[in-house]
């Protein structure tokens, strides 16, 4: 999980990021003053000409989404928090809430000496927000925002806020091709930065520029921080049967071979200069074949047309370099099925094809709606030192996955549960458009829960998937298991091949237990808004539906609730990845700093978690 999901799994995330916004206050007609100053990052050194704007905290614009963003996604079935939903139901319905819901942003400019006043501001909570061109805020969990943010209280009279930000930077250099000449031809350099897929490390594009026509590129702004810069050749660029391949500074296709590049505050680094790799140039050939009837002649007219399949190829291994031109975009097959790629770097590799159907998922819907649905079909091969021939993708109608919810051990509707199956290994990263939009459909589909708790996924295409279950109200309910044909695959996920499956069984519990407490620093005093984990037992952390984080308060204090009786985990790191909890070798380092707690049904545990710093 290359980092880059389908565009349709990114809104999903993003969506999802929303989960932690606040509730909504009544309005206050009392106002008060904000002042400030904006400094540079560890000096007294002021900043001008900073946009600062002033945002209630429970307006939509506090959110980056308008209302009709958050209920369109809603409306489609996206798991938007039900806060945010609130906040954009109260834009539109007038009223006290909606004027917190539609407050106008207050603005102004730092002055010379990096302080600004913001006049007439309503008493509550607000977010402070600095942002200049080519400026960072303070790092978060890994990364820099391009901004730097306070809450603040109002209450009448002056409140005062400090805020910092960071200078960004800039790596320049020149590409050169195999045999050490400037490239001509404009490849593309990417920034790129080390990231988590669920625990697995990847690789995440910044920024990405083109080179110009003597092989010079420069990346600017750029946050602070750690980075690999790789080169992505142009497309089909071969000459003597060798192919040009993606490669790492200063000359690696291994990530594990390529130089860390540290950019520091404002710094402009130059000389980074690149050799293209070259490696002896594939082909991967073979037939697409299905078992779908034939499609209809074009305009009806009765008879049968052949059926036209497009075949695209996606890495297997999470950690494969970011594919920049979408060389995975797609080819199209012969009318008998037959085709050919070329140039293939070598890799391992699974390889998609689709073909129209007439009921399936396509157009960005699912199948009870979609107008223009594909079939679906995928194989595993190997590119290794040579052509890999007479490859057969057998594309097939898709499985029907049915499957039944029980609470507390009794059939339920479970009104209040949507469940959702994500696609969990290559799918994630196909770059071809419409199978890329397909899986992102599939990931954000809800299927209907009838009254005995008995729901159905159609058509799924095979590959691997993880069953999400998000709670409308999770008060202390948790998955207890989920068991296919008397196992469980809840840690493991679901495999779904060419042939039927047997129903899933989703037992839900509301007697999960729930963990409260404190984090504290070296000094033993509070830490607010810092990220507490709660990880699973060893042998359980491949279910990243197990791992759960939170937000302490102001106070440093946390709560988690509907947590499965067993043995758990506590951390509280001072800046961690999203993902890299999941990472055995990131935890490996930070075990014994964790807190042990042992959760029952029911129990309500009081515990306090030591502050790790990086």
């Amino acid at each position: 999980m290359t980092s880059i999901k389908s565009p349709a799994l990114a809104t999903g995330l993003l969506i999802l990021l929303t989960s932690q916004i606040p509730p909504l206050k009544a309005q206050n007609t009392q106002t008060g003053t904000i002042q400030g100053i904006v400094t540079r990052e560890g000096t007294t050194d002021p900043i001008p000409e900073v946009q600062i704007t002033v945002l209630a905290k429970g307006s939509l614009a506090a959110t980056g989404f308008n209302a009709q963003q958050v209920l369109q996604a809603f409306n489609r079935g996206a798991a938007v928090s039900p806060e945010l939903v609130q906040m954009a139901r109260d834009a539109t319905q007038g009223g006290p809430a909606a004027a917190i819901a539609n407050a106008t942003p207050l603005t102004t400019v730092t002055d010379s000496l990096g302080r600004f006043t913001v006049l007439n501001v309503p008493a509550g909570e607000h977010i402070v927000r600095a942002q200049l061109q080519n400026y960072f805020g303070p790092e978060v969990n890994g990364t820099r925002p391009p901004v730097a943010s306070e809450i603040v209280t109002v209450a009448g009279n002056r409140a005062e806020v400090r805020l910092s930000l960071i200078k960004g930077g800039s790596i320049s250099g020149r590409v050169l091709d195999p045999s050490g000449k400037p490239l001509l031809n404009a490849p593309v350099v990417q920034a790129l930065r080390n990231t988590y897929d669920d625990g697995a490390p990847s690789l995440q594009i910044v920024d990405l520029k083109p080179a110009d026509d003597r092989g010079e590129f420069r990346v600017g702004a750029l946050a602070p921080g750690e980075y690999y810069v790789a080169v992505t050749p142009v497309p089909g660029a071969a000459t003597a049967g060798e192919i040009a391949l993606t490669t790492l500074y200063p000359g690696a296709t291994d990530p594990a071979k390529a130089v860390l590049i540290v950019l520091h505050d404002g710094e402009e680094l130059s000389a980074v200069n690149i050799q293209l790799r070259s490696a002896a140039g594939t082909k991967i050939s073979g037939r697409v074949t299905n078992t779908l009837p034939p499609g209809p002649a074009p305009g009806g007219r009765g008879g049968s047309r052949p059926l036209i399949a497009v075949v695209a190829l996606a890495p297997r291994d999470k950690s494969a370099l970011p594919d920049a031109f979408g060389n995975g975009a797609g080819i199209t097959a012969n009318a008998d099925g037959a085709f050919e790629i070329l140039n293939v770097p070598p890799g391992s590799y699974d390889l998609f094809a689709r073909l129209p159907i007439t009921n399936g998922w396509g157009g960005l819907a699912p199948p009870e709606r979609a107008t223009a649905p594909f079939a679906f079909g995928k194989t595993s091969v190997e590119v290794r030192g040579g052509n890999a021939d007479g490859v057969t993708v057998l594309v097939h109608q898709g499985v029907d996955v049915k499957g039944h919810i029980t609470v507390d051990g009794q059939p339920s509707a479970a009104a209040k549960i949507r469940i959702s199956f994500f696609p969990d290994d290559s799918a994630t990263r196909v770059t071809e458009t419409q199978i890329s939009n397909v899986f992102g459909q599939i990931a954000q589909y809800l299927p209907v829960i009838a009254q005995d708790g008995s729901f159905s996924i159609p058509f799924l295409p095979e590959g691997h998937y993880r069953v999400d279950v998000a709670f409308i109200e999770r008060g202390n309910s948790y998955v207890a298991d989920i068991r296919q044909a008397a196992f469980s695959v809840y840690d493991s996920g679901l495999t779904v091949g060419k042939d039927p499956v047997s129903p899933l069984e989703l037992s839900i519990n509301t007697n999960g237990g729930t963990i409260e407490g404190t984090v504290v620093g070296a000094d033993r005093k509070p830490v607010p808004r810092t990220t507490v984990v709660l990880v699973p037992e060893a042998k359980r952390r491949q279910n990243p539906a197990l791992y759960k984080t939170v937000q302490t308060d102001a106070q440093g204090h946390f709560v988690l609730t509907g947590i499965a009786p067993g043995s758990w985990k506590l951390f509280a790191w001072e800046s961690v990845q999203p993902g890299a909890y999941q990472n055995a070798e990131f935890i490996r380092k930070s075990e014994e700093r964790g807190v042990n707690v042992t959760v029952a049904a029911g129990l309500h545990l009081n515990t306090e978690v030591t502050w790790i710093r990086n």
